[in-house]
């Protein structure tokens, strides 16, 4: 159903017509000589489609043969619904590359395809769209002035996209590898962090196989038993405000040997805020006994 009908108003600028404004015209004048540059504003005439209530704009040099002359008042389709099931000009054309335009065909096609979005031709990688998006433009000036004003020293950088790898060194003098994606996550020093759980540095891959382990058996323990730890369901409701809190903490079972099933176990659990949990960090709020009394009931 057509809405409207525009004809753009131009100008002439360092020697190009520039489109300055538009003015509605009668639906008719589509037909007349020159009405290719028309704005056609319409709904989608479509029975099932998904967009009835969305409006569309075209150039009446796009109208195709859904939107020919002879249909224009009658009939509107969204380019969606032109390409639904028969409509598609490709349904049921399951061929390859190779089946419909023969290998030579096919490997330049594929081939053209790769370096238009390869390497320096890939848009994303662009220092203008980057910047157009607001993200940071990832090189070394851009991530060395970043890391300093939080008070780490780069040393070195691999990559210029999200996987980048980072070399830093911290206030303590900690030299450590970190993706560029990670240390936006978390920006500290995996060292001064295991050091502030009381974690020793040759004991850390250890730890953090401990850690996996505990955090795995949790998601599965907690799952299965909402309605015991959460009770009022904030966890499930506002899951980014509300952490699920292991009362013994993790860094105390390990420097303890505690068994991964016994701090993952129901009794250890409960649904705080993320202020209080942060508040909280690697301290305790139940004794190892308490626990083991607890776990063994």
């Amino acid at each position: 159903m057509i809405l409207n009908v525009w004809r753009p108003k131009t100008k002439s600028i360092n020697g190009k017509q520039i489109i300055i404004s538009y003015s509605i015209v009668d639906i008719d004048d589509i037909y007349s000589p020159g009405s290719s540059n028309f704005r056609v504003v319409y709904k989608c005439d479509g029975d099932n489609c998904k967009n009835r209530d969305k409006i569309f704009s075209i150039s009446r040099q796009h109208l195709n043969e859904k939107r020919s002359k002879t249909v224009n008042e009658k009939v509107q389709i969204c380019k969606s619904c032109q390409m639904i099931g028969e409509k598609n000009p490709n349904f049921g054309n399951n061929k390859s590359w190779m089946e419909n335009y023969g290998e030579e065909k096919a490997n330049k096609l594929k081939n053209d395809l790769s370096l238009r979005v390869s390497g320096d031709n890939n848009p994303s990688k662009r220092d203008s769209v980057k910047d157009k998006k607001g993200q940071i433009i990832i090189n070394y000036d851009s991530v060395f002035k970043m890391t300093s004003d939080l008070g780490f020293k780069l040393i070195n950088i691999d990559g210029d996209n999200k996987f980048a790898k980072l070399t830093l060194s911290c206030e303590k003098n900690h030299t450590f590898d970190i993706k560029w994606i990670n240390f936006k996550l978390r920006r500290l020093c995996r060292y001064c962090y295991y050091d502030s759980i009381r974690i020793p540095f040759e004991e850390i891959n250890k730890f953090e196989k401990y850690s996996r382990k505990v955090r795995s058996l949790t998601r599965f323990v907690f799952n299965k038993n909402k309605s015991i730890i959460d009770v009022d369901g904030l966890k499930t409701l506002y899951p980014s405000d509300y952490h699920i809190d292991h009362i013994y903490s993790i860094s105390d079972g390990f420097l303890n040997n505690v068994d991964p099933k016994i701090i993952s176990s129901v009794n250890n659990l409960r649904v705080i805020s993320k202020d209080e949990n942060l508040k909280k960090g690697k301290s305790s709020d139940l004794t190892l006994a308490k626990l083991l009394e607890l776990y063994k009931n």
